[in-house]
């Protein structure tokens, strides 16, 4: 029974870890909203994450900012 037990602390560790870094992630995004630029690239870029997460689509390029650059 105990390796159960070890499996389950390690896996509420992970979640407490996740929780964690997503809590900076945020805290550190809102702080100071003035400080990072959102525009029209971003916001396409955050469109296709949120139709891939809905699993409506999967993107075979990226946005139109970032074609070119290598």
């Amino acid at each position: 029974m105990a390796p159960v037990r070890d499996v389950r602390r390690a896996r509420l560790a992970e979640w407490i870890a996740l929780a964690a870094i997503m809590a900076l992630a945020l805290t550190l995004r809102l702080a100071l909203p003035d400080v990072v630029e959102f525009r029209q690239d971003e916001a396409n870029l955050s469109l296709l994450a949120r139709q891939m997460a809905q699993g409506r689509t999967f993107p075979l390029y990226s946005i139109d900012s970032s074609v070119g650059v290598l």
